[in-house]
């Protein structure tokens, strides 16, 4: 069987525990991982990930549109959980497992997220539900998923690649329910 590249990049070893973390997560066995089996089997790893962001985390990788994630979409999945991990470590200077607003700041910011600083203060109370002034893991994986798929769908709308885009409500209400 030919594989797509990405598994060309994959050492052997890595691969075949890639493959069997999907078949244990894929429980109903239908060749797709839904939100429901990801946030169960981030759960039986200590990771406790709300409704929602186990929905953002399918939606933004499932690149065939299917409601669920395929095995190169979990491959992607995966490696993209990786990164944050190790970007939300390396952010988190004092090692308390949570990051503040400034360490979000400037992870925002490295990130090439230029945001005005009322929308980060809205960004910020939208993600920081407990009020306590931190974001933990799932909520930083939350936070950078929602601005993701915005990018996403933003520069689906600007065509001419320039930074600026006009839509009428009609779109805007669509926009809209794509980030739900």
């Amino acid at each position: 069987m030919a594989y797509p590249m990405s598994y060309a990049q994959l050492p052997q070893g890595e691969f075949q525990a890639l493959q069997m973390r999907f078949m244990q997560v894929d429980k109903d066995r239908s060749g797709s991982i839904s939100w429901l089996e990801l946030q169960q089997a981030l759960a039986e790893r200590g990771e406790h990930f709300k409704e929602d962001t186990c929905k953002l985390m399918i939606r933004m990788f499932d690149r065939n549109r299917t409601g669920g994630i395929d095995f190169d979409e979990f491959i992607e999945l995966n490696r993209y959980m990786l990164t944050m991990r190790r970007a939300f470590q390396a952010l988190d200077g004092d090692r308390s497992g949570t990051l503040d607003q400034g360490e979000i700041l400037r992870a925002l910011q490295q990130g090439g997220y230029q945001l005005s600083p009322a929308t980060f203060s809205q960004i910020w109370q939208a993600f920081d539900r407990t009020r306590n002034n931190v974001l933990r893991f799932d909520e930083y994986m939350e936070l950078s998923l929602f601005l993701g798929i915005a990018r996403n769908l933003f520069m689906w709308q600007d065509q001419d690649r320039d930074g600026w885009i006009t839509i009428d409500y009609s779109t805007l209400v669509m926009l809209a329910a794509m980030m739900r």
